[in-house]
């Protein structure tokens, strides 16, 4: 047993139709898939931590406490709706009217959502465009989370509806004609202190972002969400592999690495090296470019680096039928989070 780190923020509530047992397992099983550390895990508690803060049960006469703790107010929040997302699986009923101890019944905007002011539009390469946004707070938005939402208005609404805070601690989205947009991104570069962010937009038919973007303009206003997702890799070791939607993730991740990082990087765009998405890599590690529907395809060249490449850390990012090839492999050899990411960006279905 080890002693959980103390945060000045926490919330509990009960729950009284879930057994202990039932849920320890699932957190057991939770921390094993993202490689989070279990704090405490005895016959009547179980800790787990995060990088915002932590969550835990507690084994009680009816049901058991959950607790959140964390040390932001946006932290405290994101901790307690995720812990509703993944109840509502076991008890969708007390979900509903589960309540916190902090005494918040909800009805404002989430302490996560925020609006932001375009101050620049910039066409970045062939087929991306750079939003520069300002924000009243970004001390979130850190290496341990390089993701954000932003979130569109329906198209011909003048007057949208928001999200608020749900009472039971998750945050309640407009539904139906008033439905929102929320395509995730990384954050290119940020200064924390002058609230700006960067956010690099590819560029495609038929997408809702890129209609958005094509009609922006500075001092036009938008909301975002975050943040979210994964961090950086904590390597020197690193090969990566993605098309346009993973290009900006894959800089920042550059950007992010020692100068003696050795590996490769391999960029699928429908042009080729011609996208000229601006990519600069640590001198050790060697960056390609492959057009959409060549041979050997992206996902042919990550399944046999790593062959070559044995120690070095596995990210890939792309279209579903790409990722789920790489999933499968490195499931099967039992490769874990701690030396791969794969995600699927998006999906042709």
């Amino acid at each position: 047993m080890t002693i959980a780190p103390k945060f000045d923020l926490q919330s509990e509530a009960d729950l009284t139709e879930i057994s202990f047992a039932a849920m320890r397992m699932a957190m057991r099983h939770e921390a094993q898939v993202h490689e989070l550390p279990l704090l405490t895990d005895t016959d009547d508690e179980v800790t787990c931590g995060t990088p915002f803060g932590n969550f835990g049960i507690h084994t009680q006469p009816a049901g058991i406490k959950i607790k959140v703790t964390a040390a932001r107010p946006d932290w405290l929040f994101m901790l307690k709706e995720s812990l509703v997302e993944h109840l509502v699986h076991f008890v969708p009923d007390a979900v509903e009217n589960l309540r916190w101890s902090d005494g918040d019944e909800g009805g404002g905007l989430p302490p996560n959502f925020q609006f932001a002011s375009v101050q620049s539009v910039q066409k970045i390469g062939t087929s991306f465009m750079r939003i520069r946004l300002k924000a009243a707070n970004l001390g979130s938005y850190d290496d341990e989370s390089i993701h954000f939402r932003i979130i569109l208005q329906p198209a011909g609404q003048t007057e949208p509806v928001w999200p608020h805070a749900g009472a039971n601690g998750a945050t309640v989205w407009p539904k139906g004609d008033q439905a929102l947009h929320k395509p995730v991104y990384t954050a290119r570069w940020i200064d924390q202190t002058a609230g700006l962010i960067d956010v690099d937009i590819f560029i495609h038919e038929g997408g809702r972002a890129s209609d958005w973007v094509r009609a922006l303009s500075a001092g036009d206003t938008t909301a975002i969400v975050g943040p979210g997702g994964g961090g950086l890799p904590l390597t020197d070791r690193i090969n990566l592999y993605g098309d346009e939607t993973a290009f900006p993730a894959i800089a920042r991740i550059l950007a992010s690495l020692p100068a003696d990082s050795t590996g490769r990087v391999v960029l699928e765009a429908e042009s080729g090296a011609a996208c000229a998405y601006p990519i600069e890599a640590p001198p050790g590690i060697t960056v390609s470019w492959i057009t959409r529907g060549a041979e050997p395809t992206l996902t042919a060249i990550a399944l046999a680096d790593p062959a070559a490449m044995p120690d070095h850390f596995l990210w890939f990012a792309g279209e579903k039928s790409q990722v789920q090839p790489v999933q499968k492999t490195l499931k099967a050899a039992g490769v874990t989070s701690a030396t791969s990411h794969v995600a699927t960006y998006w999906s042709k279905d």
